[in-house]
């Protein structure tokens, strides 16, 4: 489809059309990123038994929807850079740090861990934001901690996944919006179980020890 030959689209000609599409592709995504957050709060809600009497009306909603997607897009962002940049240039680094290039794994392993961290956060801020759960702080960041480290192998999966794929041209162009839609999928599969996991927590008596099969 894509390429320079007879019959083929040629990147220069979608590169000229990068601005109107852009603007058209700006209001997409603000309209599909607030259907998603009104969607994912909805169900976050049902998942914490959230009471009807405290959740809000249709033009408050939208509000906090608006607020909450500005939130969790900055954490996300900031959790995917931090990731992204320590660990593709871990060895450049390790380098100007005065490490050897064979100990960047443990820069790669900061990464690593910083990228769980902020997934916490995002995952805590999600719930809060959106759900305001009646659960102990301890049952928010057990799920908010499984659901990091789910999101963290996702990220790692997406980066490979991307990185092979930069011989592509094609790909590159169409490809990585199926990757996203794909992406956004399992994220919010990843929420949701954490979801699950934290009422859960949040249902055992003190003193159970955590969440029991069954439960």
């Amino acid at each position: 489809m894509v390429g320079e030959g007879p019959g083929e689209l040629s990147l220069s000609t979608l590169a000229a059309a990068a601005g109107p599409v852009a603007g058209l592709g700006g209001l997409g995504v603000l309209y599909s990123g607030l259907s998603w957050i009104s969607s994912m709060r909805s169900a976050l809600q049902s998942m914490f038994d959230t009471p009807t009497a405290d959740r809000p009306g249709l033009v408050a909603g939208y509000a906090r929807d608006l607020a909450a997607l500005l939130v969790i897009g900055v954490v996300l962002v900031l959790s995917v850079v931090v990731t992204g940049l320590v660990t593709g240039f871990s060895e450049r680094i390790a380098g100007l740090i005065g490490l050897g290039a064979g100990l960047a794994w443990m820069l790669t392993g900061l990464s690593v861990a910083l990228g769980l961290v902020a997934n916490a956060l995002l995952f805590v801020a999600m719930f809060r934001l959106l759900a305001e759960p009646r659960v102990g702080a301890a049952a928010v960041w057990s799920g908010a901690l499984l659901g990091g480290a789910g999101f963290e192998l996702l990220k790692q999966a997406s980066a490979w996944l991307l990185a092979s794929t930069t011989r592509l041209p094609a790909f590159q162009a169409f490809g990585i919006a199926l990757i996203l839609l794909v992406w956004i999928s399992y994220f919010s599969r990843i929420v949701m179980f954490a979801a699950a996991w934290a009422r859960t927590w949040g249902a055992v008596p003190p003193g159970a020890g955590g969440p029991t099969p069954g439960r």
